[in-house]
């Protein structure tokens, strides 16, 4: 993948090298169920993940051993009355940063991918 000269800051990770994320979706015995690529390396998980869904118009189930993907007919638009409510709520929309937490993401990104690697 080339990425034009004018798009590559967007495309800049942490550490300054070019990126893109990949969003995938496994079944519990581990096969991809979903792949969504091209999102630029700086997108937060987040907005990965939204865009996935409003995308596809999915709708996740919530119970961890019952993990479903449905395809919602009726669209993001029709559920904006039903999330509202959640807007209320208390949520976390940022963390300092800290060596301690860098160190520890990269830690077990490193172990995940060389477990996955052997």
């Amino acid at each position: 993948m080339t990425i034009p000269v004018e798009d590559r800051p967007k495309y800049r990770n942490r550490r300054g090298e070019i990126t893109t994320n990949v969003l995938g979706a496994c079944s519990p015995n581990l096969q991809f169920q979903y792949v969504l690529t091209g999102w630029e390396g700086s997108a937060a998980d987040g907005r990965v993940l939204r865009d996935a869904i409003y995308r596809h118009r999915l709708i996740v189930t919530t119970e961890f051993d019952q993990a479903e993907i449905e395809f919602d007919q009726h669209g993001p638009e029709d559920h904006h009355e039903q999330n509202e409510h959640e807007a209320d709520e208390d949520h976390i929309t940022t963390i300092g940063t800290s060596d301690a937490w860098t160190t520890f993401r990269n830690n077990l990104a490193d172990s995940m991918f060389n477990s996955w690697n052997h």
